[in-house]
């Protein structure tokens, strides 16, 4: 229970606070259940084991492991160990975007392929210095620091360029820069026009590629077509919608992703987990 409020707390304060910081998470708010992120989210295991769906794919927690958990994409936990403990840090979305005009562009910042990584005990010792120096600022109003907000920045900033650093060394990807870029723009326009786009093309030309260099880069990095790929998250978030919004009917769903007739929504609905939209909302 003290979890959950210090949860919603933080919802209701991430606006005017910009960073929040939640120490001995020993539980996720929710189990088994998809949630997505308005704000970007750094979580820190310091013991204990978790598991969740990240998008489409599992991902396993373990202690010195560091999350990064994009806005608007998906997770779902699945369990936590008993003696879980671990740090969650807040970024609000407003924060976010000006910190990408106005600071570095963290390409590593891109979890898409790896949501966590993990840190020697060196890494995971500076990792929480850093962080209980940004701490105290994020504490701060602005009567104390006139120029918090501009400290903030520049602290988060070097705090991506310290987890930056990190990732480097470990070499988590052995995809060419192109690639990478390819892959993580790609995630990012898929989470934001998911409802109104469902086709490889669209996507390819949104990033100036053909379909048929887009497809392979995706493959290459994912191992699964561009298609699938995007069939499954659209899935995903209907399944979500399906069981979160009841007063919507089937084909208010079908229209709010784009869908022009209930009866296209239903197939593709059908042809993806072998039931109709109604079947699954009644099994779930």
């Amino acid at each position: 229970m003290e979890t959950d409020n210090r949860f919603k707390n933080a919802a209701q304060n991430i606006a005017q606070q910009e960073v929040c910081i939640i120490r001995d998470i020993h539980r996720f708010p929710v189990y088994n259940k998809d949630m997505t992120l308005q704000h970007l989210a750094l979580v820190m295991d310091y013991n204990g084991t978790a598991r969740a769906i990240y998008d489409t794919r599992e991902v396993q927690f373990k202690p010195n492991d560091l999350a990064v958990v994009l806005p608007n994409h998906l997770l779902r936990p699945i369990d936590s160990s008993e003696d879980y403990n671990a740090l969650l840090m807040l970024i609000s979305h407003e924060f976010v975007q000006e910190m990408k005009q106005h600071t570095l562009t963290h390409d590593y910042m891109k979890y898409h392929s790896a949501p966590s990584c993990r840190l020697t005990d060196k890494q995971a010792q500076e990792l929480t210095t850093f962080i209980n120096a940004l701490e105290i600022v994020s504490r701060k109003n602005t009567d104390e620091m006139p120029h918090r907000h501009e400290v903030l920045l520049y602290l988060v900033d070097a705090l991506f360029e310290l987890i930056n650093s990190f990732r480097r060394d470990q070499d988590m990807t052995h995809w060419q820069p192109r690639e990478r870029a390819v892959f993580n723009t790609f995630c990012d326009l898929l989470a934001t026009h998911h409802r109104q786009l469902h086709n490889v093309a669209d996507y390819a030309a949104m990033l100036h590629l053909s379909p048929k260099y887009f497809s392979s880069v995706i493959q290459k990095v994912i191992g699964v077509t561009a298609g699938d790929w995007i069939d499954e998250y659209l899935i995903t978030q209907i399944k979500k919608t399906l069981t979160t919004r009841y007063t919507m009917t089937v084909q208010q769903v079908a229209f709010d992703f784009g869908f022009d007739e209930a009866a296209s929504f239903c197939r593709f609905f059908k042809r993806k987990t072998g039931m109709t939209p109604t079947q699954y909302r009644k099994k779930t």
